[in-house]
């Protein structure tokens, strides 16, 4: 350890976790990672995830009023460090531009992983028994990462199909 942060970091189903839940939910600059999200359970989740991969130091915990839903909105900072390993992976730090690396598709256990971040931060997990409905629904305003992600459940045996979000066709310009 170098100043109590792990010095190998494993491409293992927690990593894939905190990688899904960043592009779901996240963003970052040259001094941190931020990720936001309405429920707390995610973001404590998140925290211990942290804490686990990269020590207690390496992040911190803020709520904000979240106006748009009128709910408060969780926000899990992410020290330098931390930003300095997602550059260094190559994720983006525009969500339009966002992507899974192609480093990161190697590990099936790490693939799984982030599937379940995505979902938790962005994603929906659909049920309609009486239809025989069911289904995950992911979204995403990247191409870039639309693509990744399909690649990543073909590659873990998943069956999909892409279809376009009905307030995408509204409002082009719309973001969640």
């Amino acid at each position: 350890h170098a100043n109590g942060i792990k010095n190998k970091i494993n491409l293992d189903e927690r990593f894939g976790y905190l990688i899904g839940a960043f592009l779901s939910e996240g963003h970052w600059n040259d001094k941190c990672v931020e990720i936001s999200n309405t429920n707390k359970e995610f973001i404590e989740n998140l925290a211990e995830i942290v804490e686990e991969i990269f020590g207690k130091d390496a992040y911190y915990i803020t709520v904000k009023s979240d106006n748009r839903r009128y709910k408060d909105l969780y926000v899990i900072g992410l020290n330098k460090t931390v930003s300095m390993v997602f550059k260094s992976l190559g994720l983006d730090k525009l969500s339009s531009n966002k992507e899974i690396p192609p480093l990161l598709l190697t590990n099936k256990s790490f693939l799984k992983g982030l599937i379940k971040g995505f979902i938790d931060g962005d994603g929906t997990i659909y049920i309609n028994e009486s239809k025989r409905d069911y289904s995950i629904r992911l979204y995403t305003t990247s191409e870039k990462l639309r693509d990744t992600l399909c690649l990543a459940l073909k590659m873990l045996g998943i069956d999909y199909k892409l279809s376009m979000d009905k307030k995408s066709k509204v409002n082009e310009k719309w973001r969640d």
